[in-house]
C-alpha cells in the first residue's frame, strides 16, 4: 500500500498493509493515504480502539468511487439463475431500505465477531 506524507517533504511511503498505513495515519507519520471507506471501517474497528478511529476521517469529494460485484463462474448452467436470485434480493433489501441499514451496521463493526447472533432488527 502506498502513503502520502505531505508534512515532512518525502512524496511516497510503502507499507506492506492497510492496517500499517491507518497506524501511520493515527500516529501522525503520513498525512493521507487511499482506501476504500468501508474496508477502512472494517479495518478501524477490527484493529483500533475508539480513541484511534476518532483521529480517523474520510475526505469528501471521494477520490473515487469503487464498485463490488458478484462473480459467477462462466458457462455453468445455473449461473444465469444465481445472478438473476442475486440481484432480485438486492433489490428488495433495496427497496426496503435494508440495504442502507445493512451497510451503516457493517460501518460501525456490527459485523465482527461471527460467533455473535446477528440482530437485524437492530437499528
Amino acid at each position: 500500500m502506498t502513503s502520502l506524507p505531505l508534512k515532512n517533504g518525502n512524496n511516497v511511503v510503502e507499507s506492506a498493509t492497510d492496517k500499517e498505513n491507518l497506524q501511520a495515519l493515527i500516529d501522525g507519520k503520513i498525512d493521507v493515504f487511499p482506501i476504500d471507506e468501508l474496508t477502512g471501517w472494517y479495518l478501524l474497528q477490527r484493529d483500533f480502539n475508539s480513541g484511534d478511529r476518532r483521529d480517523v476521517m474520510p475526505i469528501k469529494p471521494f477520490i473515487s468511487t469503487v464498485t463490488t460485484h458478484l462473480l459467477v463462474p462462466k458457462g455453468q448452467s445455473d449461473s444465469q439463475l444465481i445472478l438473476s436470485l442475486f440481484n432480485k434480493g438486492l433489490e428488495e433489501l433495496t427497496l426496503d431500505g435494508k440495504l442502507t441499514r445493512f451497510k451503516r451496521l457493517l460501518k460501525e463493526g456490527y459485523y465482527q465477531h461471527p460467533q455473535k447472533k446477528v440482530n437485524f432488527d437492530r437499528r
